[in-house]
């Protein structure tokens, strides 16, 4: 077992409350890890990669996906044995049985965007205790901007403090959104959503990313962000980051692993929520 100062770390986080240090500590790893998985990422996109379909022709999987799992995973097992990882390309690990600790994993947030060489996409990586987020990044390899939240301690985008807009108006206001991988199958596919949604606001932009459509929240790009679906480590990280900034958030569990969230400034959160229970029912949870 590896017995460095950041095993040590982690054995004492099972024992007493996570101390700022600590979390500080535990942070600047995973910058290190996002950065070489990120790294990963660009080298392949001149080299070449290879890819297939994992659910249906849309939903997509890469050998830089796992690649990048299998880099994160291993480093994070070896320096924090005792916590539990669940990783989207299969890495599902409990860990210690009276540990609270759980690492969550996108190795590689966008990999449709990825597989046509469209730059949005990123490497997330969150450490919850039991289903509380403590520390979260998201870079973003292609531009070089990595995102960072400690709970407690706000958020930053490359070591600056970062915050979210001051929006209240849906005229004034830039929201993202994401389309399910079953859209072409379910009625539950969000057009309804953004079709009473467009003629009231400033735009709305799906970028395929949800990590860093949050983070984006978390910066102010995005006034608002609101999604079907989506999984546990799509939004992990990112989710800290938007409310460390000082967002609003909600989600709720569907079932079966899916999630939906409405994220937001402040001041538009009710807005929004207002606006999207008008067209359906699928947020009324929240």
């Amino acid at each position: 077992m590896y017995k460095g100062p950041i095993a040590a770390m982690a054995v004492l986080c099972l024992t007493l409350p996570m101390e700022h240090r600590e979390a500080q500590n535990i942070l600047r790893f995973t910058e290190e890890l996002a950065k070489k998985a990120g790294e990963i990422q660009l080298k392949a996109q001149t080299e070449g990669f290879q890819q297939s379909s994992k659910t249906s022709q849309v939903d997509m999987v890469t050998d830089v996906d796992k690649k990048c799992e299998e880099l994160i995973a291993s480093r994070l097992k070896r320096e924090y044995p005792d916590f539990g990882i669940l990783g989207e390309e299969g890495t599902n690990r409990s860990g210690r049985s009276d540990s609270p600790y759980r690492w969550i994993i996108d190795p590689l947030d966008g990999t449709t965007n990825y597989v046509h060489n469209f730059p949005v996409y990123d490497v997330s990586i969150a450490l919850y205790e039991n289903d509380t987020p403590l520390i979260g990044t998201v870079h973003w390899a292609p531009f070089r901007r990595t995102y960072t939240a400690i709970a407690g301690h706000g958020s930053r985008l490359n070591g600056n403090p970062i915050h979210v807009s001051g929006t209240s108006k849906l005229s004034s206001s830039l929201l993202a959104t994401g389309v399910p991988y079953d859209r072409a199958s379910s009625q539950e596919n969000n057009v309804n959503y953004i079709s009473h949604l467009i003629p009231q606001v400033r735009g709305i932009r799906r970028a395929g990313a949800a990590a860093l459509d949050l983070a984006f929240v978390g910066e102010g790009v995005f006034d608002g962000y609101w999604e079907l679906k989506i999984k546990l480590w799509d939004f992990a990280a990112g989710i800290l980051i938007a409310r460390e900034s000082g967002a609003k958030c909600s989600y709720t569990d569907m079932g079966g692993g899916q999630y939906t969230m409405v994220c937001a400034a402040p001041a538009l959160y009710p807005v929004l929520m207002q606006e999207l229970n008008k067209a359906g029912d699928s947020f009324s949870m929240l």
